[in-house]
């Protein structure tokens, strides 16, 4: 009979209890014998000879005493786990090719896998690292990005978690997107790249009060099209602002700068709508216009000056963006056979007497503007220039 499957032991009872006087029959013997070897065979030993065969249901009590975990199959013990020396913290080494040991070894990667470390040299490019030889694998941050040089610095402790094909960076030294709900502060170089704040299709920075702060000697780069809607203070005294930019920044209110502001470089637009004095030149670039079934379109927002060599008869059509006090120079050159130009009612002349080009092949004429309001800019065309 042997345990009941609830724990309990149980025995033969044929036969059973044996009366004193009487003859012990040798099956009732042998059958008590069998029932008692089993029972001691399913029993566990302490001297570790016999191996569970199921769960073992510790019915909530605890096993103590335990020694600690020296392999990957051992049970840890808390203190082990709460230390982070059973299985979490790896000896690494290298700069950005590391190799980090385990103790217990580890037999293989798992997703999940999360350990720490201390960095022994500030990385300077992409990370690979290599557990118990296992194969190398990337260490990215915020998802598959690769690690830039400075992610990890020496002497730092670092967390990575292991997501099934790299090691994620957990508390990386620079971040891909970073959200502040409070205020930022920056000491040194600050460098913005679009979008600054919205979404990439719209890259308006607000309540902006220094680019950077009075006192703060460094370099501001704006590397892409940027609106300020409050007022600028560039750096004081003994500070320099300097930046580029691929696009346009607007200053929308007062700008002031009591030290020396640098600002775009070649190849962007800056749109200051306020009162500004420069102490050298400001040269613009020329976009090139064309036309299009006889009408030549023009765009007043990405330029002040402009350059058109005739290929057909066509029409200077009104402008699109047109603002006040703007003004600029179109240089309209010939082609190879001469030809007309009409403008429409958007453009106005002396006395109201519409101009015609030079009628000569390679002939040039300069149109110069200024735009009154948004529906009208005075013109004069300058003729036969050589």
């Amino acid at each position: 009979m042997s345990y009941n499957g609830a724990g309990v032991f149980t025995i033969n009872t044929a036969g059973q209890p044996v009366v004193t006087g009487t003859t012990i029959s040798s099956t009732v013997f042998n059958n008590l014998t069998a029932d008692l070897a089993t029972g001691l065979t399913t029993a566990l030993t302490k001297d570790g000879q016999s191996t569970p065969t199921a769960n073992i249901k510790m019915g909530a009590f605890k096993i103590t005493n335990l020694g600690a975990a020296t392999l990957a199959s051992d049970a840890a013990r808390l203190d082990q786990i709460q230390g982070g020396g059973a299985f979490t913290f790896i000896t690494a080494a290298g700069t950005d090719t590391i190799t980090g040991t385990t103790s217990p070894t580890l037999t293989a990667y798992a997703t999940g896998n999360q350990f720490s470390f201390l960095v022994a040299n500030t990385n300077t490019g992409a990370v690979t690292i290599n557990v118990d030889a296992l194969g190398a694998k990337a260490i990215t941050r915020t998802g598959t990005t690769a690690l830039v040089a400075g992610d990890m610095v020496a002497g730092q402790a670092v967390e990575i978690i292991y997501d099934g094909t790299q090691f994620q960076l957990v508390n990386g030294n620079s971040f891909t997107n970073l959200k502040v709900s409070g205020t930022l502060a920056v000491t040194g170089v600050a460098t913005l790249v679009a979008p600054v704040l919205g979404t990439p299709a719209s890259v308006t920075l607000t309540n902006a009060t220094g680019l950077p702060p009075a006192g703060v000697v460094g370099t501001a780069a704006i590397l892409a099209a940027n609106t300020f809607t409050a007022a600028q203070t560039l750096p004081a005294a003994g500070a320099i602002l300097t930046g580029s930019t691929s696009g346009t920044t607007t200053l929308v209110a007062a700008a002031a700068a009591s030290g020396t502001a640098t600002l775009p470089a070649a190849g962007g637009t800056l749109a200051v709508l306020a009162t500004n004095t420069f102490t050298g030149a400001q040269i613009g670039t020329v976009t090139a216009l064309t036309s299009t079934s006889a009408a030549m379109a023009i765009n007043l927002a990405t330029n002040n000056n402009f350059s058109y060599t005739t290929a057909e008869n066509s029409t200077l059509s009104a402008p699109s963006n047109p603002v006040a006090g703007q003004s600029g120079v179109i240089t309209i050159t010939q082609g190879a056979t001469a030809r007309t130009l009409a403008y429409n009612t958007f453009w106005k002349f002396a006395g109201g007497t519409v101009p015609t080009l030079t009628a000569t092949a390679s002939a040039v004429d300069m149109f110069a503007y200024q735009v009154e309001s948004a529906t009208r800019a005075t013109a004069q065309l300058i003729k036969d220039v050589k």
